[in-house]
């Protein structure tokens, strides 16, 4: 998987290298013809048809109430305007919003072939079109990739209620070995009638999800209606397949409260194939063995029995399922929903860095920090004051014997060392022995670099 990250870098280099750039702003600028940040596109499907197969599209912060449709094109979202390299952006200081409607007649963004939407909240769709269509969010086909987004507050309804993927719908089969990727995803809040309320796989369809989080996504569909399924956080319909790595998949839900993570369509003839690696869940439907079941051709190192009195330790996650921001106190509470991870979490150092091919988390934390990765969209960092949380790092440090070893830093320099809590435990130069109080996980500070160690 290392030699896939560096090709997919490699890869990544290479398209910047040759790629055109499109600058794109709320309403466009100056003569709109996107050459810059000063005559910017607006955000729409003919715009996004400029340019060739590879380009990028740099998306100034700001909402956008419209529906993109698009095919072999980059999408980023996180500027604030004034940038000239990709890695200046910031997708959590410049949030750049889809804004969806009530009765939306479409998603809000369909990925065709080898599209990315990366750095975007993704949110607000109401979809009830007239006939059966699927993914208020996000529908993506064939080599899609979903980067570092916020699927949240969307639904489907339809005629019937026969609708399916509140919040993505995949349709891409595997082409060329490549899946649909998700990954350093926050799917949250999303309702469905049927089946799939976060992410519905269709038919045939495949999906790679990596570090992300799905979580408190409704089927509204009572559970003895015919169409009712299994998959409140993920759904797959028959003949499907699933790889997730590295996720946090909990506390998705029927319309009774029973959760469901993972599961099938209601009366799936055909068993539905997943891989599950490092990843944590709550409950699972196996079916019968025979119809309604998924089978795993491989789990390894999962979180199984996440419940409610063993919940994966979110910081301030919303108090109910689906989308329900109806109250101005409930809309407060959702849009200020922390789904990073508290110091009790049993997430925290249970990935593993070969499935991950970011640097960085949703937050914009190193994503690898002491060799080790958290399950979900977010790293733990402990609660630092501002400007320490963990940023890329260029020392290394491990614990021998309770002693703390530094590699990568000067002598001389102050070394601190904050505890699980963000308190402060100790402040010695770097080339003294610095012995730590207590088994535990801690933060080591070093000028504006830290890394996170366990003892």
């Amino acid at each position: 998987m290392k030699k896939l990250s560096f090709l997919l870098a490699c890869i990544s280099l290479t398209s910047t290298l040759y790629a055109t750039v499109f600058y794109v702003t709320p309403g466009g600028s100056g003569d709109k013809s996107g050459s810059s940040w000063e005559n910017a596109f607006d955000l729409t499907t003919e715009n996004l048809a400029s340019g060739e197969s590879g380009d990028e599209f740099w998306v100034k912060a700001g909402t956008y109430q419209t529906n993109i449709s698009y095919t072999e094109r980059q999408l980023y979202g996180g500027f604030n305007g004034t940038e000239t390299e990709l890695n200046q952006r910031d997708w959590v200081k410049n949030p750049t919003i889809l804004q969806g409607v009530e009765e939306a007649k479409n998603p809000l963004a369909i990925l065709n072939l080898s599209a990315l939407l990366d750095g975007f909240i993704i949110q607000d769709n109401l979809y009830a079109k007239a006939t059966t269509f699927n993914g208020a969010g996000v529908q993506m086909l064939a080599k899609t990739v979903l980067r570092n987004c916020i699927v949240r507050n969307n639904q489907t309804i339809g005629p019937n209620n026969n609708n399916v993927g509140g919040g993505i719908f995949v349709t891409g089969l595997e082409t060329d070995g490549v899946y649909p990727l998700i990954e350093n995803c926050l799917i949250i809040n999303n309702s469905t009638p049927n089946n799939g309320a976060g992410i519905q796989i269709g038919a045939k369809a495949t999906l790679h999800i990596v570090n992300s989080t799905v979580a408190n996504n409704l089927i509204t569909k009572a559970s003895d209606q015919v169409g009712s399924g299994f998959g409140c956080g993920i759904g797959l319909a028959p003949n499907t397949i699933l790889i997730a790595e590295n996720s946090l998949i909990y506390n998705n839900q029927k319309s009774d409260g029973t959760p469901f993570s993972i599961g099938p369509n209601q009366n799936a003839a055909n068993h539905t194939t997943a891989t599950v690696r490092n990843c944590a869940f709550d409950a699972v439907n196996a079916g019968d063995g025979t119809k309604n079941g998924i089978l795993f051709a491989e789990k390894t190192a999962c979180i199984e029995d996440l419940s409610i009195d063993n919940a994966p330790g979110f910081k301030k996650p919303v108090s109910f399922a689906g989308v329900k921001p109806a109250t101005s106190e409930e809309y407060a509470e959702f849009a200020s929903a922390d789904y990073s991870l508290l110091a009790t979490s049993m997430c925290i150092d249970k990935g593993n860095s070969e499935y991950s091919t970011t640097e960085y988390d949703l937050a914009g934390n190193a994503r690898e920090i002491n060799g080790q990765v958290d399950i979900g969209a977010y790293e733990y960092t402990s609660d630092l004051p501002t400007g320490l949380q963990a940023a890329k790092t260029s020392f290394n440090c491990y614990v021998s014997d309770g002693f703390l070893v530094l590699r990568g830093v000067e002598a001389g320099n102050t070394v601190h060392v904050y505890n699980a809590l963000g308190r402060e435990v100790i402040s010695m130069p770097s080339d003294s022995p610095i012995q730590l109080p207590s088994r535990g996980l801690y933060i080591v500070q070093c000028g504006k670099l830290t890394q996170k160690v366990m003892y």
